[in-house]
């Protein structure tokens, strides 16, 4: 403790006092100043400790940052790789769709080309049993021309209409076949397009569909990178800012405590030497002859108590100074070093996060191309397919329309030949019931001639009349079966109408 200067007027006015007890306080002094600076070095190299434990942290944190920044990029990296699988995966299906396309369009076109055959060939058979049936018809109208001569004129007309009603009514009814065929076919094909039609439109809509998700997909997975990139790089710098500022302050207040302890050892050896000048000045004016040499000896004694404490309190000050010197470049050393790798792993974060952020750019703009490039491709498939089933269409159509024309001119050839051979019958029969006709004038004629012969020869052979008349039936017989005998063996039914109209007998 401080001796005030009362105490020391007090010690210095009794004779009997010791030159032991300035000394004690000299030495008291000293080791208060001992203490002082012990302390201030124990609390400096704690303030150091506590400096080097904050550096030690925030390399710390610098490593951590970095090690975030790694999870960072490897997260980034599991996203590439989830999105090339994902894009290998769209295009696998894309290439799935379009071969699955290919066989829907190769499916369909196989489809309408057997019921393009199946057709054909129903046309083919129909259109050989109408033929049939026509030349089984004209062989059965023949056969009743020929067969049946005597009921040609009954039956004439109406075997004509007959003829003429059924094979309209066959030509009609082929007509509406071969239309009915051709609807079908063409109903077939419009469904055929439109199933073509509708399928690549669905293809294009599903693959539109895909690249827009996988587009908005690499868009989000970017975004989402760009936001953590950019919320990584601002904590991260204001880590460093706190660190740095944190580090800072605790210098600041490290060198201002370890001047507040300099001014405080300071300040009690100025009293001390004021006051044991006046205490020597008190003993000397007390008793300066009894105790000048006591006062020589003691203020030697003093001075060289002050040089020495003087002297410690300098050392200890100057060593204090110096430790606080050294813990304050160490303490800025630490400091710049963190500040520098903050700095560093900063720089390196950021230059890692534009890295990442290039290459999910890269990433997002390779798929974008190879997701329109898919796009084009599956497009082009579906034009293709759609223009191979038009193609298709009207290939069947034409093979349709083309076979409808060539049945409708066989049915039209078998028509005219039919109706030929129909005209040849009639004029066959005509030119037979015009013989008979005129067999028939020249046997009546005959008749005639007989009949008048007979009466002018009555009045002779009325005696021999009944054998006269059986003479003239015989005679009329034999002309009968001469007249039979010049008949053709083919008659016509207009033999005997001619000769009931002619004669009356039946």
């Amino acid at each position: 403790m401080t001796a005030t200067p009362g105490t020391l007027s007090q010690s210095s006015g009794d004779p009997d006092r010791t030159p032991e007890e300035p000394s004690s306080a000299a030495f008291g002094m000293l080791s208060r100043a001992q203490a002082l600076a012990d302390r201030l070095r124990a609390e400096v190299e704690a303030e150091a400790a506590a400096l080097r434990a904050e550096a030690h942290a925030a390399h710390d944190e610098a490593r951590r940052l970095l090690s975030d920044a790694t999870s960072v990029h490897e997260d980034a990296l599991s996203a590439q790789r989830s999105a090339q699988a994902r894009l290998q995966e769209a295009k696998d299906e894309s290439a799935q769709l379009i071969a699955d396309s290919a066989d829907q369009a190769t499916l369909v076109a196989d489809a309408a080309a057997r019921t393009s055959e199946n057709l054909v060939t129903s046309t083919q058979v129909e259109a050989a049993e109408l033929r049939t049936s026509i030349l089984a018809e004209a062989l059965r109208l023949e056969s009743l021309a020929t067969s049946e001569l005597e009921q040609v004129r009954e039956s004439n007309a109406a075997l004509q209409s007959e003829t003429a009603a059924q094979l309209e009514s066959q030509r009609l009814q082929v007509d509406a076949g071969l239309q009915q065929r051709a609807e079908e076919a063409d109903r077939q094909a419009a469904s055929i397009r439109a199933a073509a039609e509708e399928f690549a439109t669905d293809a294009r809509a599903q693959a539109t569909a895909d690249a827009d998700a996988e587009r908005a997909s690499t868009t989000r997975e970017l975004e989402q990178a760009r936001t953590e990139t950019t919320a990584l790089r601002t904590a991260a710098t204001e880590e460093i800012a706190s660190a740095r500022d944190a580090a800072t302050a605790e210098a600041d207040r490290l060198l201002g405590d370890a001047a507040d302890h300099m001014q405080w050892a300071q300040d009690p050896v100025g009293p001390l030497l004021a006051t044991a000048e006046a205490e020597a000045e008190l003993t000397r004016l007390a008793g300066h002859a009894r105790n000048a040499a006591h006062l020589t000896a003691l203020r030697r004694l003093l001075q060289d108590l002050i040089s020495r404490v003087a002297l410690r309190a300098r050392t200890t000050l100057a060593e204090a100074s110096a430790e606080a010197e050294r813990l304050r470049a160490q303490a800025k050393a630490v400091l710049d070093a963190a500040s520098n790798d903050a700095i560093a792993t900063g720089e390196h974060a950021r230059a890692h996060a534009e890295r990442v952020i290039s290459e999910a750019d890269l990433t997002a703009t390779a798929r974008l191309e190879r997701a329109k490039r898919r796009l084009d491709e599956a497009e082009g498939g579906a034009k293709v397919l759609r223009e191979r089933a038009a193609s298709e269409v009207a290939r069947l159509q034409t093979e349709a329309h083309e076979h409808r024309r060539a049945v409708r001119e066989e049915a039209t050839t078998i028509l005219a030949a039919a109706r030929a051979d129909a005209d040849s019958s009639r004029a066959e029969t005509r030119t037979l019931l015009a013989h008979a006709r005129a067999e028939v004038a020249v046997l009546a004629q005959r008749r005639d001639d007989i009949t008048e012969q007979l009466g002018h020869l009555s009045g002779v052979i009325e005696a021999l009349a009944v054998s006269e008349h059986s003479a003239a039936v015989a005679g009329l017989s034999a002309i009968t079966s001469e007249s039979s005998d010049a008949i053709p063996e083919k008659p016509t039914p207009h033999l005997s109408i001619t000769t009931e109209a002619t004669t009356g007998i039946r």
